[in-house]
C-alpha cells in the first residue's frame, strides 16, 4: 500500500444523511439502564428509564452514584479518575467480607426509534442495545446489537443524539459549579452541543490528523526522491569506478604470485635453521642432566647424616620441657600455699566481725521486750474505760436525731407553700408580659403592612409605558436583524477575498520559491566548476612534481651492480660459514652424545648406589639387636617372596639362636614324613633355606593357581599348608589366606632380592661410567677446535651481510622512490581524467540552471496580484468590522429596549402581585391585635390577686435554719460515737501485735545467743587452719629452687643438641639448594630445548601458514613463479610494498559496487513509483482541505442558528425560575463563532445588569440550570441525569425547578434521572428508585411508582 491510501479523507455526509441523521437523534429513546458487577453493584440490576420524571434516592455512600457513573461509562467514558479510581479495572466489582469480587463488570444501555443513527451495518436498525465490558487484566470493549464496536464510534453516537460522557445532558452539582467557574471559551462548549457539532468537531479532528499525516508523508516522498537521486548520481560515478577497478585487481594478483614465492623461498630457508638450533640444544640439556645428578647424590647424603642429630635434639627438648612443667607445677604449688593462708586470714577477721554484731543483735532483742511490755499495760488500761464512754455517746446521738427530724418536716412544709405561691405568681407574670409583647408586635406589623400596600400602590405601571417600550423592543429587534444581514454579506465577502488573497499568496510564494531553486541550482553549479577546475590543477602540479622525483635509470643500474656484486661476496662467506658451521655442529653433536652417554652411566650408576644404599640400611634399620632373624639366611627366587611369607608368616622374624626368647631349633628330619596331595611342589625344591627350616619347608606345597589349592585343600594332611605364588595360603586345618595379605617377611625377602639386583647393576654401571667420562673428554677438545673456525668464517660473513645491506638499502631507496613515482603518476592520470569530466558536467549544469532561470515568470506580477488581493481583503475585512459593529450596536439598543421592557414587566407583576397578598394580612393583622388586648388585660386583673411572697419566704428561712443546727448537733454525736469505737478496734489491734511482737523478739533473742556461741567455736577452728598454713610457703619455695637449677641444666644439654641439629640441617640445605641450582639449570636447558624446538615447529607453522595464506589469496595449488635469487628481508619488503601498493592503489578506490548498472536500473523504477505516489497524496491532500473546509462552514452555520435559539429560550427560562428579571447570551473574544466564548449577563429582581461571576451562588446555581435547560428546549437529549443539582437551592426555588422539569419532559419528551435527598424534589417525581446498601459493600435497587401510588390511594378512598 502506497503513502497515499495511509491519508485517505474521511468524508462529510452530505446534507441528506446529516438531516436523517438528526432526524434520528430525536426520534431516540434511551429505555433501559442494565447493570452487573459494576462497582457496588455486585448482583444484575435493571433500572427502566420511564417518560417523565425518575427519582433516585437513598443515604449517602449507599451508590446512587455509581448508577450515574454507570451511564456515563457505557458512553463511552475512558478517564478511570472520572469513575472515581486509580484504573479502569476499579469499576469492577471488588467483593466484601462476605462476598467475593467479580471478574468482569457490564453495563448495557437500550436505545429504541433509533433507526438511521448508528454506523453501518446496524444503520437500519430501529433498537440498538450498547453493551460495554470490562474484564480484569484484559481490558474493555464495546458491542453493539452483539457486534464489536469501536469505542469511538459509540463516543460519536451519543455525541449525535446530544447525550454521552461528558455532555451536557449529565448535569451535577460539580458540573453546575464547573460551568459557573469555566472561561467564556470553556462555556462555548455547551452551544457546541446544542447545535450537535460535536460529532463534526470529531470528524473534523480525524480528518485534520489524516491531513497531517498525508503532507508528512508527502515530505517523506520528497525526501526519499531527492535521496534516490542522489544515489542514481552516485551510482554513475561508482560504474566508472569498476572498470579501473578490474584492471588493479588483475595486477595485484601478479604482484602477490611474486611476494608468495619469495616468502615460501624465506619459509624454507628458516625451517632448517630452526632443526639445527634444535640440535644444539639437546646437547645442553644433557650436560645439566649430569649435574642435577651430582647434587642430587649430596642431597642425599646429607638426608642421611639428619636423622641423628634431630633425635638427639628431640630427646634433650623432651626432657627440658618436663623440667619446665615440674617447674610450673612447684611455682603454681607456692602460690596456692600463699592463697591459703591469705584465705584463713580473711576468714578470722570475717568471724571476728560476725561476733560483735551477733552481740549488738542480742542487746537490741532484751530492750525491744522491755518497751512492748510497758506498752501493753497502757492499752489494757484504755480498753477497761470503752463501754462506759460508748453508752453515753449513744444516748446524745439519739436525741439529737430525734430533734432534727422534726426541724426537717417544718422546713419542708414552709418551703412548699412558697414554691407554690411563686410559681402562680410567675404563671401571671409571664402571661401578662406575653400579652404585652404580642399587643406591641401585632401592632407593629399592621403599621408595617400598611405602609407596604402604601408603596405598592405608588410602584404600580402605567399601561402607556409598557405599551412604548414594547414598540421600542420591536423597532431594535428589526434593526437587529438588518445589521445581522449586512454583517453576513460582510463575512461572505471577507471569506471569499481571504480567499483570493491565499491563492495570490501561494502563487507569488511558489514563483519566488522556484526562481531561489533555480537561482541556487546555478550557484551550486558554478561553484562545483570552480571547485573541480583547483582540484585539476592541483593533480597536474602533483604529477608534474612526481615526474620530477622519479631516478634516473643510470642511478638505478649502478645500484643494482652494487649489490650484485655484494650478494656474490656473501654467499661466498656464507658457504665458508656453513663449512665451519658443520664441522662444529659435527664436533658438538660427537661431545654432546658423548657427554650425555657419561651423563647416562652417571646417572645409572647413581641410582644403583643411592638404591642399593638404601635397602641396605632399611634392612638394617629392620634387624634386630639379638640374633638375626633366620630369613637373613634365606634365599627365594623373585617372585615367590609372597608364597614363603604366607607360608612361615611371622617365624620368619624368629632367629637360630636357642638363646633367644623366640628362636628355631635344629631337629632331625620326619621319619614318614607325609606326602603332599598330587599338583603340589614342594616349596623347599625352590628355596635354599638353613636345616633348622627343613621340617617346615617339607610340608608345604607350592600351587599353581588358586582353584587348585581350593581343590587339594581337603587333601591336606595334618601340619601340611599350600601357597601360591601370589601369597595365598591353605593349611590342614582349614585355615585359609587369600592372595595379596600383608607379610612382614615376604616384602623383606623381597628387599633382600631387590639389594642383591642392585648391587650386581652398580658393578655394570660404574665400568661403563668411567669408559664414558674419557670419551667425553676427547669430544671436548674437538668441539673448541670447531668453534674457533666457526668465529673466524662468521666475522666473514658478517663484514660482508654489512656491505650487502649498504648495497641493497641504497637500491631499495632508488627504487622506493622510482615506485612512489610511478603510483603517483598511475594515480593522479585517472583522477585528473575524472575531474575534467566532472568539471564538464559542472559546467553543463550551470548553463542549463541559468536557462532554467531565463525562463521563468517575472515575480513582480505575482507580487502585485498578491498586494492587490491583500488590499481588496483589508477592504472586506473593515466593511466587516463596520456591520460588525452595527450589530453590535444594534444588539445593545435592543438588549435596552428589553430591558426597559422586562423592568417595566417585572415591576408591574410585582405591584400587583404584592397588592394582592396585602390585603388578607392586614385584615388578619386587625383581628390578632383585638384579640391580644383583650389578653393583656385579663392578665393584668389576675396579677393583682396574688398572695404576700416576701412573708412565705421568711417563714421558709427560720424554718431553714433550725433545720440546719439540728442536723448539726446529730452529726456531732455520731462522730463522737463512731470515735470511740475507732479507738476500742484500735487498742484490741495493737494489743494482739504487741503479743506477737513481744514473741518474735524473745526469738531473736535466743536466736543471736545461738549464733553468738556457734561463732565463737568458729573463730578458734579458724585460728587454728592460720597457724597450720603458715610454714606451707616456705617449704613450697625451697622445693622450687631446687627445680630451677635443674630445669638449668637440661636447657645447656638442650643447645648443644641444637646446635648440632642446626650444622645438620645447614649442610641438608645447602645440599638441597646445590641440588636446586642444578635442577634450575637442568630445566633451563630443558626450556631452551623446548624453545629451540618450538623455534622450529615455529619455522614449520610460519611455512603451513605461507602456504595456508596462498591458498586463501590465489587458491589451491596455484602457479607461482621462480623465486628471485636474492632472499632477503629487504627482497621480501620490496616485493610485499609492490603488492601493498596496487592493493592500496585499490582499497584507495573505497567500496566499489559491481553491481552499480543494476542498481541504476532499480532506482530509476523506485523514483518513478514515488512520483506515482506524490500524486496521489496530493489529491488526498486537496480533498481534505475541502472536508475540513466544508465541516468549518456548516459548524459555524450551526453554531449561528442555535445561537439565537439558545439565547431566546434562556431569555425565557431565567424568568420562570426567577420569577422575574432578565438574562441574555453574548459571544466574546471572536468574531468567529467557532472561536469565541459564550458570556452570560443576568439581571435577578432587585439587582443590577452583571455578568455571572458576580451573582451570589444561589442566583449563579440558579443562572446556569436555566442556561443548561435552555439547551435541552433547543436539542432535547433522549435522557437527562440531574446528580444532586437542587442541593443550594430553597425550597421556592426547588419548586420552580421541578416545574419546569416537568414542563420539559412533557414539551421535548426528554427522560429525566434526578438523584436527590430534597423531600420536596422526591414529591414531585412520578416514580422513584430507592438505592439501599442491607448487605454492607452492595447496592440494590426498589422502585415505587408515585403516580400509580397515588391512583391506587384515590380510587381506595
Amino acid at each position: 500500500m502506497g503513502p497515499a491510501s495511509e491519508a485517505a479523507p474521511a468524508t462529510p455526509r452530505d446534507p441528506g444523511q446529516e438531516a436523517a441523521a438528526r432526524a434520528a437523534a430525536l426520534r431516540a429513546t434511551l429505555t433501559r439502564l442494565r447493570i452487573a458487577g459494576f462497582k457496588s453493584f455486585a448482583e444484575p440490576t435493571t433500572l427502566e428509564v420511564l417518560p417523565g420524571l425518575t427519582g433516585i434516592v437513598g443515604p449517602n455512600g449507599c451508590g446512587k452514584s455509581n448508577v450515574v457513573e454507570a451511564l456515563r461509562w457505557a458512553m463511552g467514558e475512558t478517564n478511570a479518575r472520572a469513575m472515581r479510581g486509580g484504573e479502569m479495572d476499579d469499576v469492577i466489582f471488588a467483593g466484601t467480607a462476605t462476598r467475593a469480587g467479580r471478574n468482569q463488570a457490564e453495563v448495557t444501555l437500550l436505545l429504541e426509534d433509533a433507526s438511521g443513527l448508528a454506523p453501518p451495518p446496524n444503520q437500519s436498525a430501529a433498537e440498538l442495545e450498547i453493551t460495554r465490558r470490562i474484564v480484569r487484566g484484559e481490558g474493555t470493549g464495546f458491542r453493539l446489537n452483539g457486534r464489536e464496536v469501536r469505542g469511538r464510534d459509540v463516543q460519536t453516537l451519543f455525541a449525535d443524539i446530544g447525550s454521552g460522557a461528558r455532555s451536557s445532558a449529565m448535569v451535577s452539582q460539580g458540573k453546575v459549579a464547573a460551568l459557573i467557574a469555566a472561561r467564556p471559551e470553556e462555556r462555548r462548549q455547551v452551544l457546541e452541543e446544542a447545535a450537535g457539532i460535536a460529532g463534526l468537531r470529531a470528524r473534523k479532528h480525524e480528518a485534520e490528523l489524516k491531513l497531517r499525516q498525508a503532507e508528512t508523508n508527502l515530505t517523506r516522498a520528497d525526501d526519499l526522491k531527492g535521496q534516490l537521486e542522489v544515489q542514481r548520481q552516485s551510482l554513475q560515478r561508482q560504474a566508472r569506478q569498476a572498470a579501473r577497478y578490474r584492471n588493479l585487481s588483475g595486477m595485484t594478483r601478479e604482484a602477490e604470485a611474486e611476494y608468495f614465492a619469495l616468502l615460501v623461498a624465506r619459509a624454507a630457508q628458516a625451517l632448517e635453521g630452526g632443526r639445527a638450533a634444535h640440535k644444539a640444544a639437546l646437547a645442553a640439556t644433557r650436560g645439566a642432566e649430569q649435574e642435577a645428578a651430582a647434587a642430587a647424590t649430596r642431597a642425599f647424603a646429607a638426608e642421611r647424616a639428619l636423622p641423628e642429630p634431630r633425635e638427639a635434639e628431640a630427646v634433650s627438648r623432651t626432657a627440658l620441657e618436663r623440667r619446665r612443667v615440674e617447674q610450673e607445677g612447684l611455682e603454681a604449688e607456692e602460690r596456692r600455699a600463699r592463697a591459703a593462708l591469705e584465705e584463713a586470714e580473711g576468714r578470722l577477721a570475717q568471724l571476728r566481725d560476725d561476733l560483735g554484731h551477733a552481740g549488738r543483735l542480742a542487746g537490741d532483742a532484751a530492750a525491744a521486750g522491755a518497751r512492748l511490755a510497758a506498752e501493753a499495760g497502757t492499752l489494757e488500761t484504755l480498753r477497761d474505760s470503752l463501754p462506759r464512754r460508748a453508752a453515753e455517746a449513744e444516748a446524745a446521738r439519739q436525741e439529737a436525731a430525734a430533734a432534727a427530724e422534726a426541724a426537717e418536716a417544718a422546713a419542708d412544709q414552709a418551703a412548699q407553700a412558697a414554691a407554690e405561691a411563686a410559681a402562680e405568681a410567675g404563671r401571671r407574670e409571664a402571661e401578662l408580659g406575653a400579652a404585652r409583647q404580642r399587643a406591641a408586635r401585632l401592632a407593629q406589623q399592621q403599621d408595617s403592612l400598611a405602609a407596604q400596600q402604601a408603596e405598592a400602590e405608588a410602584a404600580r405601571v402605567a399601561p402607556e409605558a409598557t405599551a412604548a417600550a414594547a414598540a421600542a423592543h420591536d423597532a431594535a429587534a428589526q434593526a437587529l436583524a438588518a445589521a445581522r444581514a449586512r454583517l453576513e454579506q460582510a463575512e461572505a465577502a471577507r471569506a471569499a477575498a481571504q480567499e483570493a488573497h491565499a491563492t495570490a499568496r501561494r502563487a507569488s510564494a511558489e514563483a519566488d520559491a522556484a526562481r531561489a531553486r533555480a537561482t541556487g541550482e546555478r550557484d551550486a553549479a558554478a561553484a562545483r566548476a570552480r571547485q573541480v577546475a583547483e582540484q585539476v590543477a592541483r593533480l597536474a602540479r602533483e604529477r608534474d612534481a612526481a615526474a620530477a622525483e622519479r631516478p634516473a635509470p643510470e642511478a638505478l643500474t649502478a645500484a643494482a651492480t652494487a649489490a650484485t656484486e655484494a650478494e656474490a661476496a656473501l654467499a661466498a662467506a656464507r658457504a665458508a660459514l656453513a663449512g665451519a658451521e658443520a664441522a662444529r655442529a659435527t664436533a658438538a653433536a660427537d661431545h654432546s652424545a658423548a657427554r650425555a652417554a657419561a651423563s647416562t652411566a652417571e646417572a645409572a650408576r647413581a641410582r644403583a648406589a643411592a638404591e642399593r644404599q638404601g635397602l641396605a640400611d632399611l634392612l638394617r634399620a629392620r634387624a634386630p639387636r639379638a640374633a638375626a632373624p633366620v630369613l637373613d639366611a634365606i634365599t627365594v627366587p623373585p617372585g615367590l617372596e609372597a608364597a614363603l611369607g604366607a607360608a612361615l608368616g611371622e617365624a620368619l622374624d624368629s632367629p637360630a639362636d636357642a638363646a633367644a626368647p623366640r628362636h628355631w631349633r635344629d631337629l632331625p628330619p620326619l621319619d614318614a614324613a607325609p606326602a603332599l596331595p598330587e599338583g603340589a611342589e614342594p616349596l623347599a625344591a625352590r628355596v635354599e633355606a638353613p636345616p633348622v627350616l627343613a621340617r617346615a619347608l617339607s610340608q608345604v606345597g607350592l600351587v599353581p593357581d588358586e582353584a587348585t589349592g581350593e581343590a587339594l585343600l581337603p587333601r591336606l594332611r595334618p601340619g601340611q599348608s599350600l601357597v601360591s605364588a601370589e601369597g595365598a595360603l591353605w593349611r590342614w586345618d582349614g585355615h585359609c589366606a587369600r592372595a595379596g595379605a600383608p607379610s612382614a617377611g615376604a616384602v623383606r625377602l623381597t628387599q633382600r632380592n631387590r639389594l642383591r639386583a642392585a648391587e650386581a647393576a652398580l658393578e655394570q654401571a660404574a665400568a661403563a661410567a668411567g669408559t664414558a667420562a674419557a670419551a667425553a673428554e676427547a669430544a671436548r677438545d674437538e668441539e673448541a677446535r670447531a668453534a674457533q673456525a666457526e668465529g673466524a668464517a662468521r666475522a666473514a660473513r658478517a663484514t660482508a651481510e654489512t656491505a650487502l645491506a649498504r648495497a641493497r638499502e641504497a637500491e631499495s631507496r632508488l627504487a622506493a622512490a622510482a615506485a612512489r613515482a610511478e603510483g603517483r603518476l598511475a594515480m593522479l592520470g585517472p583522477q585528473i581524467e575524472r575531474l575534467e569530466t566532472e568539471l564538464r558536467a559542472a559546467e553543463a549544469a550551470r548553463e542549463a540552471a541559468a536557462a532554467t532561470l531565463a525562463t521563468l515568470p517575472d515575480p513582480a506580477a505575482a507580487r502585485a496580484a498578491r498586494d492587490e488581493a491583500a488590499r481588496a481583503e483589508a477592504a472586506a475585512q473593515a466593511e466587516e468590522t463596520a456591520a460588525r459593529d452595527a450589530r453590535r450596536k444594534a444588539e445593545a439598543a435592543l438588549e435596552a429596549a428589553r430591558a426597559e421592557e422586562s423592568r417595566l414587566a417585572s415591576r408591574a407583576a410585582q405591584a400587583e402581585s404584592r397588592l394582592a397578598a396585602l390585603a388578607p394580612q392586614l385584615a388578619h393583622a386587625a383581628e390578632e391585635r383585638a384579640e391580644a388586648e383583650r389578653l393583656l388585660e385579663a392578665a393584668g386583673a389576675a396579677l393583682a390577686g396574688a398572695p404576700d411572697l416576701a412573708a412565705l419566704r421568711r417563714a421558709v428561712e427560720a424554718a431553714r435554719q433550725g433545720q440546719a443546727e439540728a442536723r448539726a448537733r446529730a452529726a456531732a454525736a455520731r462522730d463522737a460515737a463512731a470515735a470511740l469505737a475507732a479507738e476500742g478496734e484500735r487498742a484490741a489491734a495493737r494489743l494482739s501485735a504487741i503479743g506477737a511482737e513481744r514473741e518474735s523478739w524473745a526469738g531473736r533473742e535466743a536466736e543471736a545467743s545461738a549464733r553468738l556461741e556457734a561463732l565463737r567455736q568458729r573463730a578458734a577452728e579458724a585460728e587454728a587452719v592460720r597457724e597450720a598454713a603458715a610454714a606451707a610457703p616456705e617449704e613450697a619455695a625451697a622445693r622450687r629452687a631446687a627445680a630451677a637449677r635443674l630445669l638449668a641444666e637440661a636447657e645447656a644439654e638442650h643447645a648443644a643438641a641444637a646446635t648440632r641439629l642446626r650444622a645438620a640441617e645447614t649442610e641438608d640445605r645447602e645440599a638441597a639448594e646445590a641440588r636446586r641450582r642444578a635442577d634450575t639449570a637442568f630445566a633451563a636447558a630443558r626450556e631452551a630445548q623446548l624453545r629451540a624446538e618450538a623455534a622450529a615447529q615455529q619455522a614449520e607453522a610460519a611455512a603451513a601458514a605461507v602456504a595456508q595464506r596462498l591458498a586463501e589469496r590465489l587458491g589451491d595449488a596455484p602457479a607461482l613463479p621462480p623465486p628471485p635469487g636474492d632472499l632477503s628481508e629487504a627482497a621480501e619488503e620490496r616485493a610485499r610494498r609492490k603488492a601493498e601498493r596496487l592493493a592500496k592503489e585499490r582499497e584507495d578506490m573505497g567500496p566499489v559496487n559491481l553491481r552499480a548498472d543494476q542498481e541504476m536500473a532499480e532506482v530509476d523504477q523506485r523514483i518513478g513509483a514515488i512520483d506515482g505516489d506524490r500524486e496521489e497524496i496530493g489529491a488526498a491532500i486537496a480533498k481534505l482541505r475541502g472536508s475540513i473546509g466544508h465541516l468549518n462552514r456548516e459548524g459555524r452555520e450551526r453554531l449561528r442558528a442555535v445561537f439565537d435559539r439558545v439565547d431566546a429560550e434562556f431569555r425565557a427560562l431565567f424568568g420562570k425560575l426567577f420569577g422575574g428579571g432578565r438574562a441574555h447570551l453574548a459571544l466574546v473574544g471572536s468574531d468567529d463563532p467557532l472561536e469565541a466564548g459564550l458570556e452570560i449577563y443576568a439581571e435577578p429582581p432587585g439587582k443590577k445588569l452583571a455578568t455571572l461571576s458576580l451573582l451570589s451562588g444561589g442566583e449563579q446555581a440558579l443562572t446556569a440550570l436555566s442556561l443548561v435547560f435552555a439547551v435541552f428546549r433547543c436539542q432535547p437529549a433522549p435522557v437527562c441525569v440531574l446528580d444532586e443539582v437542587d442541593a443550594p437551592l430553597d425550597d421556592a426555588n426547588v419548586e420552580r425547578l421541578c416545574g419546569l422539569l416537568e414542563a420539559m419532559a412533557a414539551e421535548s419528551g426528554t427522560r429525566f434521572l434526578v438523584v436527590t435527598h430534597h423531600p420536596l424534589t422526591m414529591a414531585r417525581m412520578h416514580r422513584l428508585y430507592g438505592v439501599t446498601m442491607q448487605e454492607r459493600g452492595v447496592s440494590r435497587l426498589l422502585s415505587v411508582d408515585l403516580e400509580a401510588a397515588v391512583d391506587m390511594v384515590e380510587g381506595t378512598s
